[in-house]
């Protein structure tokens, strides 16, 4: 019983102190400064007159990397891999795990620099947000490639003739709806010259870009923020749970 209490007195003390603001600090340098070599390393005269150097700290960052991760492990149990932030835990894990396989695939290495998100409170809801919005969002996506494909055919029998360069076939009227979407140089470069011959294509390249850039976008910002405030209203009742349980 005795040998029980104390185990579990430790587990306590090492996980207050891997949750620790200060580790937590220690940690983003970390990453910042693993970000910086990663960078670094992109600049051949660098590359090749401080190779040994970058490496060694790349190498220390994934140490320290690792020993944190070997503390929370310690520190947690098994929540580890069943608590509120399993998901995280696991991709930290799978994250060291590849980057000992695999430490020259710079892929592996950028993937560290996504601890950020972890650490910060506010990219974690920036996250979750995106992640909760997907469903959703893929809906939207769903109705605005059918708006996209149907103006699409409608420019290409439209304009294919005279203006082959931006309409001459579906692929191309993709391209420059695509541009016109974007609200990059399309007056001048696409729907002026267009209307000189076509006096009647503002309608099309008006009615689109109220359709697309207007309409459809904004149902996905619409989105995002009812998955923000859902999210915060969550977790808003998940911290009054907790503070009615300690009273």
């Amino acid at each position: 019983m005795a040998q029980h209490i104390s185990s579990r007195s430790l587990s306590e003390r090492l996980r207050g102190c891997v949750q620790s603001k200060v580790i937590l600090v220690c940690i983003n340098l970390v990453i910042v400064v693993n970000a910086l070599v990663l960078g670094a390393g992109t600049y051949p005269d660098i590359q090749h007159g401080h190779h040994d150097l970058l490496m060694g700290v790349d190498a220390a960052c994934l140490y320290i990397f690792t020993l944190e991760l070997l503390l929370r492990m310690a520190a947690h149990g098994r929540s580890f891999f069943s608590g509120e932030h399993k998901a995280w835990n696991i991709f930290d894990l799978c994250v060291v795990v590849v980057s000992y396989l695999e430490t020259t695939f710079i892929l592996v290495r950028l993937l560290r620099l996504l601890r950020l998100i972890e650490v910060i409170p506010s990219a974690r809801l920036v996250t979750a947000t995106l992640l909760r919005s997907v469903p959703s969002i893929f809906s939207i996506i769903i109705v605005l490639g059918l708006v996209y494909y149907i103006f699409a055919v409608i420019c290409t029998s439209l304009f294919a003739a005279t203006f082959p360069e931006y309409f001459g076939s579906l692929e191309r009227s993709f391209f420059s709806l695509f541009q016109i979407m974007t609200m990059e140089s399309w007056a001048s470069a696409i729907a002026r010259p267009v209307m000189v011959q076509h006096p009647y294509a503002w309608l099309v390249f008006v009615s689109y870009i109220v359709i697309c850039t207007f309409i459809v976008l904004n149902l996905v910002v619409g989105v995002i923020v009812d998955s923000i405030s859902t999210i915060r209203e969550a977790r808003a009742g998940k911290k009054e749970e907790c503070g009615e349980a300690e009273s």
